[in-house]
């Protein structure tokens, strides 16, 4: 992209500002969700991760997330007590566990999320059919570009974190998308 096509003198640095800006608004906002719904933070990326991948192994939960088998399966105890959750066999393979999410349909938590989508539907009433796509695609875009730099860096503690950071701007594409069907 050229500079004819910056408007209003926002310079491609201005959007990565405001781009990471938005990232750690989001990972505040989820840190009040998961107090609200008194979860862990760890608890409440987990069951992101799953709103966007749908069921998945324990072993590739383990692998998404950074944890060990044992604390796999600590985590999976806390999130199916509090119904988050539910343990499956695998349809395919009857030694794996596929955990699948269970929490879209909890009150509780379409409460936690229900000012927020509806501040989101009214701030995306403003804008054309057109400029909908460009967005979407910018979300997508910048999605794709930190994950792709996230699993080239291996795995630590921070990079977990930051992983977690990842999945929330993933939540914030699929919410976005969830209000672009409204």
């Amino acid at each position: 992209m050229n500079d004819d096509n910056i408007q209003n003198d926002v310079s491609h640095e201005d959007i990565v500002t405001s781009f990471r800006d938005l990232g750690r608004r989001v990972v505040l906002y989820q840190h009040k969700i998961a107090e609200q719904l008194d979860v862990y933070n760890h608890d409440w990326t987990t069951i992101d991760m799953l709103s966007e991948t749908g069921p998945i192994t324990a072993g590739e939960l383990g692998r998404r997330v950074g944890l060990t088998t044992g604390s796999v399966t600590a985590l999976v105890d806390r999130l199916e007590r509090a119904g988050y959750v539910k343990r499956e066999r695998h349809p395919k393979d009857r030694r794996s566990i596929m955990i699948v999410p269970q929490y879209e349909d909890k009150s509780e938590v379409q409460h936690a999320y229900e000012t927020l989508n509806q501040h989101m539907i009214e701030m995306t009433n403003q804008y054309t059919a057109e400029q909908m796509e460009t967005i979407q695609s910018f979300l997508k875009a910048t999605t794709e570009i930190s994950l792709s730099h996230f699993w080239r860096q291996g795995s630590s503690s921070l990079r977990c974190w930051q992983f977690q950071c990842l999945v929330r701007a993933r939540f914030l594409v699929h919410r976005w998308n969830l209000l672009r069907n409204a």
